[in-house]
């Protein structure tokens, strides 16, 4: 299963602990991908910044075109700051089951912002028309708002609201907490409301004994 990694070259070190911690992980074919423009203002997880917002966007349009070209397969989408636990050889099993009677599965987020719980740090995607569907009216609304009024959270509330009108229309699951965080039977790592990110990474893979 492709797993894709939308990343800068200013946090290389980051796509390096993630290839590194999924060398292991069964049925998993890492593929990062390169966005050559470099934004001022655009830290990982400075998720104010102009330059950070500009990314985000460049990043969701750039799944959209990924979806299309994987037109009936099953793929994944991770943020830079994630890392697998090798001993949780089942990610792709999961996957694959779950997207058998799901679009789209997301790691769920109680951050009261996301009207829907979504994070979009995991997503894992059946690439056909409903799916792409959702993320071409997505891509659509999100690029009609100007710069300056993409606030803290841009596009990923944006995203919680537009699922919400599409219930009818698509089918969409949370993944266990066993994606995203330290759980007992962690699966994926995601290095989301920590000040440090790389430590919290490195942190992680000790307790996995990696």
């Amino acid at each position: 299963m492709k797993v894709y990694v939308f990343y800068t070259a200013k946090i290389q070190k980051f796509i390096d602990i993630l290839q590194e911690s999924g060398k292991e992980i069964e049925g998993v074919e890492l593929v990062p991908e390169l966005h050559e423009i470099e934004y001022d203002h655009c830290e990982l997880g400075q998720t104010n910044g102009e330059g950070y917002l500009e990314l985000c966007l460049q990043s969701h349009l750039y799944k959209l075109k990924i979806m299309k070209e994987n037109m009936g397969s099953n793929i994944v989408f991770l943020d830079a700051d994630i890392v697998f636990n090798k001993n949780q050889n089942n990610f792709t099993k999961i996957i694959t089951e779950l997207l058998a009677e799901n679009d789209f599965l997301f790691q769920h987020d109680d951050n009261s912002a996301m009207c829907e719980g979504i994070n979009l740090g995991i997503i894992a995607v059946k690439c056909n028309d409903q799916a792409i569907a959702l993320w071409e009216a997505h891509c659509l609304n999100i690029s009609r708002i100007p710069p300056q009024h993409r606030v803290g959270g841009f596009p990923q509330t944006e995203f919680n609201l537009l699922i919400r009108e599409w219930k009818d229309k698509i089918k969409f699951q949370h993944l266990s907490l066993d994606f995203g965080f330290l759980t007992d039977n962690c699966i994926v790592y995601h290095a989301i409301g920590v000040e440090n990110k790389m430590s919290a990474l490195q942190n992680a893979l000790k307790s996995f004994g990696q």
